[in-house]
């Protein structure tokens, strides 16, 4: 556990959540909420895509919107080959994909909550103390911080 990070946590609240008027458990308990996510890489193909939107429709929706610029745009046309049922997918947490994915909704290919659907895929609940590289906080590790 890294003392620093946590004091700096709880005495700055950069997030502005309030830790000083709570107990230290309570303190605890929200840092250890998985409430926050966060962009992992993950691998998509049109299986995935299918089950994961909102609706059928929408997914197939989107699917159409790449195979139409995938024959204009030799990348897009890479990438949804990687897509297709019989393989791996394509890592939608990238850096990469995720550039792609908004400079199709800046070219208006893509709507941006056909966009955010897609991009969905890559978050994973996690929680403060996580995102900090903390893992499990306890009352006591900020009852030692607060002295």
């Amino acid at each position: 556990m890294n003392i620093d990070i946590l004091k700096n946590e709880i005495i700055n609240d950069p997030l502005g959540i309030g830790y000083s008027q709570m107990t230290d458990q309570e303190v605890a308990d929200s840092l250890n909420a998985k409430i926050r996510s966060k962009i992992v890489n993950r691998m998509v193909n049109e299986r995935s895509v299918l089950a994961e939107f909102s609706t059928p429709l929408a997914a197939e929706t989107f699917l159409q919107k790449l195979e139409a610029i995938a024959t204009q745009n030799p990348i897009i046309k890479r990438a949804i080959r990687w897509m297709t049922p019989d393989q791996d997918g394509i890592d939608v947490g990238h850096p990469s994909t995720i550039d792609m994915i908004n400079e199709l909704v800046t070219a208006y290919v893509l709507t941006q909550n056909e966009a955010d659907e897609f991009l969905n895929m890559a978050k994973q609940l996690c929680s403060r103390s996580e995102e900090l590289g903390l893992g499990v906080v306890g009352d006591g590790h900020v009852k030692s911080v607060r002295k």
